[in-house]
């Protein structure tokens, strides 16, 4: 292998490490958004906070649309209580 092949590699393997960071992050930020969570910490860090908030709003539109089938199958057009407070078990 030359020098030339051998100096790449390890810039190769940085390239991966910080896809694969990305990819954490938008997974952590899927996952926290269908939760309905934000980690602020992670949210503003500079390497992968970009990736942590696009999974983030990744997770809210699917728990969106997630709630919005329950509402077809349970048949509600409105509100499903009386008024915003009007909450079961509180």
């Amino acid at each position: 292998m030359t020098d030339a092949g051998r100096r790449g590699v390890p810039a190769i393997r940085r390239e991966e490490d910080e896809m694969d960071d990305a990819l954490v992050a938008y997974n952590a930020g899927r996952v926290d958004g269908a939760a309905g969570y934000r980690d602020p910490q992670i949210a503003e860090d500079g390497e992968v906070g970009a990736d942590y908030r696009i999974g983030l709003l990744d997770g809210r539109i699917a728990a969106f649309h997630l709630i919005m089938e329950v509402r077809k199958i349970l048949g509600v057009d409105g509100s499903m209580f009386e008024r915003p407070d009007d909450v079961p078990g509180v």
